[in-house]
């Protein structure tokens, strides 16, 4: 019976006790010479088995990994979490519920929500919801949200509450997601003084914290009107069909519930709430009087939310700078052109916020500042990243040349298109919808300075007379061409 159990039991796909009894007990028994035991001997011995020693039998069906989540999970408290943002993790989630369209009110898609959570005292840092594919810019605008004073997003979102958490935190623990291997959220850290982690691969373990607020997360809303569970057996109805809940009104939504989360008494604090576990660190719980400096928040938000963004090296050519097929330029950026002049290879800085590739961020070289710079076509409606390059595979497949003019005539054509379609089908109202959204929290959330003055730098570049185009007449900024293939 041990040959038999070692052989069918403790293996990736056991039988079942009868097969067992009937088809290879008899075999193993000839082979060595001795009489069928009942079959309930074979039962009391498999199950003795599985009772004295639970975790081999699990190892053996469903490998090591599954047996130390079941039967080894860690306890106690993580060794970082010694202080306020002494370590925050973050993390995606798919939400487990479908939202709808704003103006049409049909079903959209499934959020995508990226949460920080500070493992101390369990308050949240910071979050970012959208239609969007995960991408760099979700942990960047988190971390945004994360260390800015919550004032005016709890006020776009008609929320009063007390979220008293900003500043940088000190150890940043992320997945191995790609995403989350950036460069841009590498040299942010660096620059920061923070301590970037990334937990070792299929290790959710390591990540305790965020995982167990997703869970909660998941539990609070499955009631609502389109959740669509955790998985195919909790999905109960049509979701699609169900759901009533916009984008804004689900993240208002999941604002009352962190609300609600913070102001939780929790067993492992006490039965203090997170709140008053992250206030307890700063004041005293019985004179109130304050024992420990409060966290600073960044000085300069505009800085921030640019530094937060990805970004990429260039080289400037006499147009200005190409990025995908978009000319941009304006009046700071032909100062540094003219500053340098003779050496054109001196790469710059850019960044871009995905959400609207309308204007980019380029460094000075001179000053290390960031000067924001449109696209030169400011007839064209802003578009995200995602759509630009769905224009660009529309001409390429085509075989139409990629020059403005081009991708301005397919963005209309495909708009329209879109617009039709979103009737029919989920997939392109989800794209109407995320472009809406993205629109929208991007003006929020990013600095525009177009109108700001020009910084005495540039203004004493512009001044120097350059040779190549003082006798030239400026070309006309309407509809520029360029033939640039992809």
């Amino acid at each position: 019976m041990e040959t038999a159990i070692s052989r069918h039991i403790m293996c990736r796909k056991p039988l079942r006790y009868r097969t067992i009894y009937s088809e290879k007990l008899k075999d193993i028994c000839d082979a060595f010479g001795c009489a069928m035991p009942p079959y309930a001997t074979l039962v009391r011995r498999i199950n003795a088995v599985k009772r004295l020693d639970p975790y081999a039998v699990e190892v053996a069906q469903k490998g090591k990994r599954a047996a130390d989540l079941k039967y080894r999970q860690n306890r106690g408290s993580h060794p970082l979490a010694t202080g306020p943002l002494s370590c925050v993790q973050a993390d995606y989630w798919d939400v487990h519920g479908i939202a709808v369209d704003a103006f049409t009110r049909q079903s959209v898609g499934r959020p995508v929500l990226c949460l920080a959570t500070c493992i101390t005292t369990g308050m949240p840092y910071g979050y970012y919801l959208s239609f969007e594919p995960p991408n760099a810019g979700f942990i960047g605008v988190t971390l945004y949200e994360g260390m800015m004073p919550k004032e005016q997003l709890l006020k776009r979102l008609g929320v009063e509450m007390d979220w008293p958490v900003w500043g940088p935190p000190k150890v940043l623990q992320l997945d191995n997601a790609k995403d989350f291997r950036g460069e841009m959220i590498k040299a942010f850290c660096k620059s920061w003084g923070i301590d970037l982690q990334h937990r070792p691969v299929r290790t959710p373990h390591f990540a305790g914290s965020i995982e167990n607020r997703f869970r909660q997360l998941a539990t609070k809303i499955e009631h609502l009107p389109g959740a669509t569970g955790s998985n195919h057996t909790s999905k109960k109805g049509n979701p699609s069909k169900e759901a009533t809940l916009t984008i804004d009104e689900f993240e208002a939504y999941f604002i009352n519930l962190l609300k609600e989360y913070i102001n939780t008494p929790v067993k492992r604090f006490g039965g203090m709430t997170p709140l008053q576990k992250w206030k307890s660190y700063f004041f005293d719980t019985v004179t109130g009087e304050q024992i420990r400096a409060i966290p600073t928040p960044p000085e300069d938000p505009q800085s921030l939310r640019i530094e937060l963004m990805p970004f990429f090296d260039r080289k400037l050519s006499q147009k200005g700078l190409l990025l995908d097929h978009i000319h941009y330029d304006s009046p700071q950026l032909t100062a540094i052109k003219r500053r340098y002049a003779a050496d054109q290879r001196v790469p710059m800085r850019i960044r871009r916020d995905p959400r609207d590739i309308s204007y980019i961020y380029v460094m000075d070289p001179l000053d290390k500042t960031y000067i924001q710079v449109p696209w030169v076509n400011r007839s064209r409606e802003p578009i995200n990243l995602w759509q630009h390059r769905k224009i660009l595979r529309i001409n390429l497949a085509n075989a139409v040349k990629n020059t403005e003019e081009n991708q301005i005539r397919a963005q209309e054509g495909r708009k329209q298109l879109v617009q039709t379609a979103a009737k029919k089908t989920k997939k392109a109202r989800r794209e109407v919808a995320n472009a809406r959204h993205g629109m929208k929290m991007s003006d929020a959330q990013n600095p525009k300075i177009f109108n700001d003055p020009i910084p005495a730098s540039i203004q004493a570049a512009l001044a120097i007379p350059d040779e190549d185009h003082a006798e030239k007449p400026s070309p006309p900024a309407a509809k520029p061409k360029f033939d640039f293939e992809l």
